[in-house]
């Protein structure tokens, strides 16, 4: 059993591997809502961790309110929720290395900055196909 699945169980979520999904291929990146994660292909475990850890930050985030403290900026949600996500994985014993720690915030933190619309309701419709490139084949826009 994957890490990921020790950790979907002990905190209630249901995960569906890229693979097993009718969903976009993902590489390198999760998602999640509510109780479900759809967690891509990574070509380093730790990344997988820390990504899963992100995600549960974006849980935690609601239990407090922050969002609001914050104008909504979308860039400072996902930054807390990285914070939050590592501090978690922390206390349940998981460390992360540099590596780990400066993808996390650099390539996927940053990759908001002018991006706002990608946490709005209407990414899904409307602007995530333009991005997402050879669907089902595990290839995706390498910003993103």
């Amino acid at each position: 059993m994957r890490e990921i699945d020790k950790l979907a169980k002990k905190l209630g979520y249901e995960i569906i591997y890229n693979k097993d999904s009718d969903c976009e291929s993902l590489y390198n990146d999760c998602m999640s809502s509510g109780d479900t994660m759809w967690v891509g292909e990574y070509n380093n475990e730790d990344y997988a961790l820390i990504s899963f850890f992100h995600e549960y930050g974006h849980r935690l985030i609601h239990k407090n309110d922050f969002i609001e403290k914050c104008n909504y900026n979308t860039l400072m949600i996902e930054i807390e929720c990285w914070n939050l996500g590592i501090e978690a994985a922390r206390e349940m014993g998981y460390l992360f290395s540099d590596d780990a720690v400066g993808w996390a915030y650099s390539k996927k933190a940053m990759s908001y900055v002018g991006n706002d619309c990608r946490e709005c309701s209407t990414w899904e419709e409307k602007y995530k196909p333009l991005l997402w490139i050879n669907k089902g084949k595990g290839e995706r826009y390498d910003d993103l």
